[in-house]
């Protein structure tokens, strides 16, 4: 991707001290929004197959942090010019990666929705030849063993969102001391999930999500 002389802001104004570039500093950005003669990347995942996805909280207070099927988007590395930075933020105030910054770690990730398309401000602090490692991933399946994982999604089985947290409490207390679990139509949210035949709410349940208790089942889950 070329970055042209529209994507150059010669002075650099305060409060972007993330990106590396000092106030008054030139920078070279890929806008988030229109901008005359300049590229716009994104990401988009409108033909992720959504079927196939688990609902998952990335736990992410700069917008991922509800149970939707996420696709995270992770930086790995930035190979540039001495004294290139790379950095990707959304004018709304969100940094989601930044080279400078205390450097590269696993808060430098951006997520998006099956069937998303954004666009953010990708800024470099120097000119020259950029190479960025993403690695993008998703969770297929919840781990198994995480049987407490009981939040109903509206599918027929009830996977949860791949962490056993107050969503899980919740139901297992909406349905408290039931004893016809098999036998209802609902089969009580999934919430009477220890031993055959699963159809008495009780304090096993309460047992074993306790012992799970904030625990969650996908790769790069922060407990």
């Amino acid at each position: 991707l070329y970055a042209n002389e529209n994507t150059k802001w010669e002075d650099m104004p305060s409060g972007f001290e993330f990106t590396g570039a000092e106030a008054g500093e030139p920078i070279w950005i890929f806008p988030e929004r229109n901008q005359n003669g300049a590229l716009r990347p994104g990401f988009a995942a409108e033909r992720a197959v959504a079927d196939g996805l688990c609902q998952w909280d990335p736990a992410d207070e700069r917008g991922a942090d509800e149970p939707e099927k996420w696709f995270e988007v992770q930086l790995r590395d930035v190979r540039g010019p001495e004294n290139g930075y790379f950095s990707l933020w959304q004018d709304v105030g969100y940094v989601f990666m930044s080279s400078y910054e205390g450097g590269i770690s696993e808060d430098d990730v951006y997520y998006l929705t099956e069937g998303a398309h954004v666009h953010l401000n990708w800024g470099f602090t120097q000119k020259g030849f950029y190479e960025i490692d993403l690695e993008i991933s998703t969770v297929v399946v919840c781990d198994s063993w995480l049987t407490a994982d009981i939040w109903p999604t509206g599918d027929e089985y009830y996977q949860g969102d791949c962490r056993v947290d107050f969503y899980d409490f919740a139901v297992l207390a909406n349905h408290w001391l039931r004893m016809d679990c098999a036998d209802n139509a609902d089969f009580c949210d999934g919430a009477g999930f220890i031993a055959e035949p699963y159809d008495q709410v009780g304090i096993e349940d309460v047992a074993e999500l306790t012992n799970q208790w904030l625990y969650c089942g996908y790769v790069g889950c922060r407990l």
